[in-house]
Parts: C-alpha cells; sequence; structure tokens
C-alpha cells in the first residue's frame, strides 16, 4: 500500500480508515474449489467507504494449510483497487 502512495500506521489512534478481508473457501468440486475474499474499506469510525472482491477458482485443497507468498500474492493484486477506494473517500497521501 505505502509503495501506492498510502500512508500506514500501526497506530489505531492515528488511523482514519482500516481495511479488513473476508475469505470463504468453497468446497472442492473435482480439482478446483472457489475461492472469494471480501475487502472491506471502513473509516475508522466504522462507516463502510467500498469493497474490493476478488473470485478465482484454485487447485483443490491449495489453501488448506498456511497461505503465506500465496496472501502477499493475493493481497497485491487487490492492492490498486484498495488505494482507489481510499482516494475515492478522501484518505490523505
Amino acid at each position: 500500500m505505502a509503495a501506492r502512495g498510502v500512508r500506514l500506521t500501526d497506530d489505531a489512534a492515528k488511523a482514519g480508515y482500516a481495511v479488513a478481508a473476508t475469505v470463504t473457501v468453497g468446497a472442492p468440486a473435482g480439482n478446483r474449489q472457489s475461492v472469494r475474499i471480501v475487502w472491506i474499506i471502513s473509516r475508522i469510525d466504522g462507516r463502510d467507504v467500498g469493497r474490493v472482491t476478488q473470485e478465482n477458482k484454485v487447485p483443490a485443497h491449495s489453501l488448506d494449510g498456511a497461505w503465506g507468498r500465496v496472501a502477499a500474492i493475493i493481497a497485491a493484486a487487490a492492492a490498486d483497487d484498495i488505494a482507489n477506494t481510499l482516494a475515492a473517500a478522501g484518505a490523505p497521501r
């Protein structure tokens, strides 16, 4: 996110926005299964300002363990849309 001009902080008292995600992994169907990630972008007071959704089919059971490197790839794929949503909401850069 920082590479996209979004200022980051670990201090919730200084944050103006938060990003969270929900992940749904479907049951295997043959050798594939669906995965859906919804990134929820909200103001620190809890008001949603937008959502970014990723949906894909992946090899069955490929997400059963630790996601590790895959998590970083997924987050990077959503980063531009999340940054654009923050900018549209008026988040400072």
